[in-house]
């Protein structure tokens, strides 16, 4: 790597957003909105190729969402709900936890 011109500091100047994949766009939305200060500030949609992720030919809807009272250059949130292809599997349930802690597997605690 270092035989070569310039770093991965030298080419990215800063993050715009980070994309959170969802499964029910709206749901989503309601909730961000609910749980935080963000809010959305634009609708996205895109059809198109995303050779990056070896799509062919793919299509999404989405929210973006920002923190009016955070500085401009903060990175937003890109809610993303993919309609082409298909997202596949489900996500992951997991049981509610009270804030702040951890669940701990008992074969792990010494008694």
């Amino acid at each position: 790597m270092t035989d070569q011109a310039g770093t991965l500091h030298d080419r990215l100047n800063r993050i715009s957003h980070w994309d959170v994949n969802v499964t029910n766009l709206e749901r989503s939305r309601s909730w961000y909105e609910a749980t935080t200060t963000l809010r959305v500030v634009a609708r996205t949609k895109a059809s198109q190729s995303f050779p990056g992720f070896g799509i062919a030919s793919g299509s999404f809807k989405g929210y973006l969402l920002k923190d009016a009272k955070l500085p401009r250059g903060v990175p937003m949130i890109h809610l993303v709900q993919w309609e082409n292809p298909a997202p596949v599997g489900r996500p992951i349930v997991r049981r509610p936890m009270l804030a702040g802690t951890a669940s701990v597997p008992s074969s792990t605690i010494s008694r």
